[in-house]
C-alpha cells in the first residue's frame, strides 16, 4: 500500500511538471514565433521587413537603395559604392522619410595592404615607426558581380582586384538573415574582407589595411557594440558617429579565420589622415596567411521599429493557469499523502496486534469455544482458569471476601449454596446488597 501511495504521489507530480511545460512552451510558442529558425520573432522580422534594389554603372559604381515596406515609416537607406584608384569607397547615407533631405552618415575607403616590419613589437603597423616592405594598392578591379539568393533574398555583391588577391563580399538583407552563423540586420551592410595568396617579401613580416573614414560627425570607440547589446553578435568593436541625430556605426569582429583558424586582430587608434581634408584612418592588422578573413559592418542605429505592447490580460491569464494547476496538483499530491500515512499506521497498528495475541497464544493452545457450557459453570469446575479462554462472551462481576463470609454463616443443603450464589451474581451489587441485608436481619430475627 505505501508502493502504491508513493507511486501515485510521482504520478501527481509527474502532471503538474509536464503541466508546466506545456504551458511554458504554449507562452513561448504565443510570445515568439521564430520560423526561420535565426533567433528573431516573425512578427518583429515582417514589421521591418525592406525592399531593396541594386543598379551598377559602368561595372565601377554601384547603388543599392533599401526601402522600408511597412506603412508606419517609409524611410530609406541609401548605400554608394565606388571604385576608383583611391580604392573602394562605401557611402552609407539615410532619409527618415521619402521627402526628407539625405544624410551621408559616414564613408569607409579600403585603400591599400601595407606589408611591415612590426619594430616595436606592439602588433600594430605605426607609419612613424615600423619599417615597411611593399604597399600593395587596391585600384585595379574586375566587373561588379551582383546576385540574389532566391531562399531567403539575401543580395550579395563581389568586388575583386585583377590579381584575386583583395575580395569584398557585400551582404545586404531584407530581413534577418543568418550569414556564416551571424545575423545581419536588415539596416547594416555586411563586409566580408577576403585577403588571398598575398606574396609576402619577409616571412616574419605582418599586414596592415589601410582603411580611410569620413564622417561630418566624430567618431567615438564603441568597446560594446548595438548587435552585441542586442544579443545578435559577440566579440565586436567599432565606431560610432552621430550626423543630424541620426548615428551611423563601422564594426568588426575581433577575431579574423586565417588558414582556416580563429585568430585575433589589432586594429590601430583613429589618425589624422593627412592626405585629405577632414580625413581619418586607421589600421588592420592580420598576421601572415595564405587567405585570410574578416568581416566588418556599416549600418545605422535606432531605425528598427519595435514589436507592440502586447495585451496585458494574456501574461495574466497564464499567471493563473499556473497558479491554478500548482495548486490544484499540490492539494491532490498532499491529500494521497496524508492518507496514505494515516492508512498505513492503522494497518500496521492492526498487524501489531494480530501479531502480538498470534505470539502470546500458540496455535496449540487455542481450543474451540464453549457454545453450550454457561461461564459460571466454567469458573466454578475443574482448572477453571486455564477454561476462560474457551468461554466466547464473557462478563466477568467481581465480589469481595464479605459476601463468602456471610454466606457461609448459614447452613445449606444440598446444591442450595451453588443456586443462591448464581442468583447473586445475576442481579446488581445494589440489589444484592439489599438481598443479603434482609437475609441477616431475618436471620438474627429467628435466632431471637
Amino acid at each position: 500500500m505505501k508502493n502504491k501511495h508513493r507511486v501515485v504521489g510521482l504520478l501527481l507530480l509527474g502532471i503538474l511538471f509536464i503541466n508546466l511545460t506545456l504551458v511554458s512552451i504554449l507562452t513561448t510558442a504565443e510570445l515568439v514565433n521564430d520560423s526561420d529558425n535565426d533567433g528573431i520573432d516573425d512578427n518583429y522580422e515582417e514589421i521591418n521587413k525592406r525592399d531593396i534594389e541594386v543598379d551598377t554603372f559602368e561595372n565601377e559604381e554601384a547603388r543599392i537603395i533599401s526601402l522600408r515596406r511597412s506603412d508606419q515609416k517609409k524611410d530609406q537607406i541609401i548605400i554608394d559604392i565606388e571604385l576608383s584608384e583611391d580604392g573602394i569607397e562605401i557611402d552609407f547615407k539615410y532619409k527618415s522619410n521619402l521627402d526628407s533631405e539625405q544624410v551621408t552618415l559616414l564613408s569607409i575607403v579600403f585603400h591599400e595592404i601595407i606589408e611591415y616590419n612590426d619594430t616595436n613589437l606592439d602588433n600594430i603597423f605605426n607609419p612613424e615607426i615600423d619599417q615597411v616592405i611593399q604597399n600593395f594598392s587596391i585600384n585595379t578591379f574586375h566587373d561588379i558581380d551582383y546576385s540574389v539568393s532566391e531562399e531567403n533574398s539575401l543580395h550579395h555583391i563581389r568586388i575583386s582586384t585583377i590579381n584575386e588577391t583583395f575580395n569584398v563580399h557585400l551582404y545586404l538583407a531584407e530581413e534577418f538573415v543568418l550569414v556564416k552563423d551571424q545575423l545581419i540586420t536588415p539596416t547594416e551592410l555586411k563586409i566580408d574582407i577576403e585577403i588571398s595568396n598575398f606574396t609576402y617579401l619577409d616571412e616574419s613580416s605582418r599586414l596592415g589595411l589601410y582603411t580611410k573614414l569620413r564622417s561630418e560627425g566624430d567618431f567615438v570607440t564603441e568597446e560594446e557594440t548595438e548587435d552585441e547589446l542586442k544579443g545578435y553578435a559577440t566579440s565586436e568593436t567599432g565606431l560610432n558617429t552621430t550626423v543630424n541625430e541620426y548615428t551611423g556605426f563601422f564594426t568588426w569582429n575581433d577575431y579574423a579565420t586565417i588558414d582556416e583558424a580563429s585568430s585575433i586582430i589589432y586594429v590601430s587608434d583613429i589618425m589624422v589622415d593627412h592626405h585629405e581634408d577632414f580625413g581619418q584612418k586607421l589600421y588592420f592588422n592580420y598576421v601572415q596567411g595564405n587567405n585570410i578573413y574578416h568581416d566588418p559592418k556599416i549600418g545605422i542605429k535606432g531605425i528598427l521599429v519595435p514589436l507592440p505592447i502586447p495585451d496585458s490580460s494574456t501574461p495574466a491569464l497564464l499567471i493563473v493557469l499556473i497558479v491554478t494547476i500548482g495548486s490544484v496538483s499540490a492539494a491532490a499530491i498532499y491529500t494521497i499523502y496524508h492518507y496514505g500515512t494515516n492508512k498505513t499506521s492503522s494497518s500496521n497498528t492492526k498487524k501489531d496486534r494480530e501479531k502480538y495475541f498470534r505470539e502470546k497464544f500458540e496455535e496449540s493452545e487455542v481450543r474451540e469455544p464453549y457454545t453450550e457450557t454457561p461461564a459460571l459453570q466454567i469458573l466454578l469446575g475443574e482448572n477453571s482458569i486455564e477454561k476462560l479462554l474457551q468461554i466466547k462472551n464473557l462478563n466477568i462481576t467481581v465480589i469481595s471476601e464479605d459476601f463468602f463470609e456471610i454466606i457461609n454463616r448459614f447452613e445449606w443443603e444440598g446444591n442450595e449454596k451453588n443456586e443462591f450464589i448464581k442468583e447473586m451474581l445475576a442481579i446488581t451489587p445494589a440489589e444484592r446488597q439489599l438481598i443479603l441485608g434482609e437475609i441477616i436481619h431475618n436471620s438474627s430475627i429467628i435466632s431471637k
